[in-house]
């Protein structure tokens, strides 16, 4: 099997992104991380982006480096990074949710930016959430 690397980051905004925007930028992400191998989930909302990604470490890693350098981003910040033989978003190229679709606690700390990195707990509790809306 395989090993993979998963990768969780948010973002701000630089620019006002209209449903028409959204759609258009996630069928370019979805056609590319095709092409990569890379799955995933894209949260966007209030001004934030919040994403996990999977897939081969360096298709991944070239990945982030075009997000940090796209002028629709600023302050990136990773909140995990971890390898896994297991993807948690197989059938995304890249899979939506609407931010505070759900009111955990996890979920809105992050969109905050209010989240204490390097807290694995909250992490989990993020990916839970995630997993939850999306098999619903």
């Amino acid at each position: 099997m395989k090993t993979l690397l998963r990768l969780i980051y948010t973002s701000r905004s630089n620019v006002h992104l209209d449903e028409a925007g959204l759609a258009s930028l996630l069928e370019q992400s979805r056609g590319n991380n095709y092409d990569s191998g890379i799955t995933g989930v894209l949260s966007f909302g209030h001004g934030f982006f919040l994403q996990v990604l999977e897939g081969p470490e360096r298709e991944l890693i070239s990945l982030y480096s075009r997000i940090i350098a796209d002028s629709r981003h600023r302050d990136c910040e990773i909140l995990d990074v971890s390898l896994t033989h297991d993807r948690l978003f197989p059938n995304w190229t890249m899979g939506f949710v609407g931010a505070f679709k759900r009111g955990s606690a996890p979920y809105n700390e992050l969109l905050d930016y209010r989240i204490v990195r390097d807290d694995a707990a909250k992490t989990r509790a993020l990916l839970d959430d995630l997993l939850e809306i999306v098999t619903e």
